[in-house]
Order: structure tokens, then C-alpha cells, then sequence
């Protein structure tokens, strides 16, 4: 049975530090993406709201076809398409500490030559830490996918209840479930960044 070891004094070295400064470095990317999705419910409220009052709302008065898309719509889906282009930067760097999760895996494993890893701090061994990583990262590419999908369509939007669900699924980011959260927070407790 391997001994659960504390390391929440002193300086961390090696592997310790390595995880510890990879999920800080989630952490704050994580925080960004949050900011970012945010500022994307702002922006998607105003198309939506503008789409209801310019186009819908014309419609069911004048009983006739669907006016012409107001031209101040424009530069509001591009600044939604500009802001999901930063999510996608968020998930590339989420990618790459994927891959130096990975890395550090395949390293134990060439210096060890065996596949059993000790756990590093409370519970987690580097492969249950290299897994929750890849996990978080895998949720937060489909929610990018996602809301890529989501510029394309939110300006063409056919009815009100569209354009509603539009801005539903920006705000509820049905990729990031409340198991990504507990995911994160599981290594954020298991790396000493918070007391559980």
C-alpha cells in the first residue's frame, strides 16, 4: 500500500512542483474562460435583444416577410466570432498542459520502467492527474465547438424561440458540466491551491 505523503510546507521540486504549477496554470485559464463567456453573454443578449426588437418584433406588427437584418447586428457577431477565437486560444493552451500531463506520465513510467505510480500529494497519482487534465481539456473543446456553431447561427436566427435557445446554450455551456467543476476542483484541493 503506498503511504499518502503531505507536501504543504516548503519548496516542491520535481514532479510536485511540475503538477502543482499545472494546476494553477488551469486554474487561471479556466478563471479567463470564465471572463471571456461572460462578456459572450453580453454580447449574444444584445443580438438576441436587437433581433427581437428590429426584425421579430417588425414582423409580428407589419404581418408581412422578415425585414432586412439591421446593420448594427454585424459588428456585434463579430465581436462574438473575435471572442470565441480567445476561447479557442484558452483551449490550446489547455491542450498543451494536456500534453505535458501526459508527458510526465510517460517519463515515470520510461524512468521507473513500470506502470504503478505512487500518489504525489494526497490521493491522485500522476496518471488519476493526468486523466482529470485531459478530461477538463476534452470538455472544454466541445463547449468551443460549441459556441463556434452557435456565431454561425446566432444572426440568422429564424424566430424569437431560436434566439433564445441560442443565448440558453451560450449561458449554460452544456460541455461544461458541473462534473468539469468538481473535476477542477478536485486537483485544486489535491495539489494544496485550496483547503478542503
Amino acid at each position: 500500500m503506498t503511504q499518502i505523503r503531505k507536501h504543504s510546507a516548503g519548496n516542491l521540486t520535481g514532479d510536485l512542483r511540475k503538477v502543482k504549477d499545472l494546476a494553477a496554470d488551469i486554474h487561471n485559464l479556466i478563471l479567463k474562460w470564465a471572463s471571456l463567456n461572460s462578456r459572450g453573454v453580453d454580447i449574444i443578449t444584445r443580438i438576441a435583444n436587437m433581433k427581437i426588437e428590429k426584425v421579430f418584433n417588425v414582423q409580428e406588427v407589419s404581418g408581412g416577410p422578415q425585414p432586412a437584418l439591421p446593420l448594427e447586428l454585424n459588428p456585434l457577431c463579430d465581436l462574438l466570432l473575435d471572442l470565441v477565437g480567445d476561447m479557442k486560444k484558452i483551449v490550446e493552451k489547455l491542450e498543451s498542459k494536456t500534453k505535458l500531463a501526459e508527458s510526465l506520465v510517460s517519463l515515470k513510467v520510461f524512468n521507473t520502467s513500470t506502470t504503478v505510480s505512487d500518489v504525489l500529494f494526497q490521493t491522485m497519482s500522476l496518471e488519476d492527474i493526468a486523466e482529470t487534465v485531459r478530461e477538463i481539456c476534452t470538455d472544454y473543446q466541445q463547449e468551443v465547438s460549441f459556441k463556434a456553431e452557435l456565431c454561425k447561427y446566432v444572426g440568422h436566427a429564424a424566430s424569437r424561440d431560436v434566439i433564445m435557445f441560442y443565448t440558453s446554450c451560450w449561458v449554460h455551456q452544456p460541455y461544461v458540466s458541473t462534473r468539469t467543476c468538481d473535476l477542477l476542483q478536485a486537483l485544486l484541493i489535491e495539489t494544496g491551491h485550496v483547503q478542503s
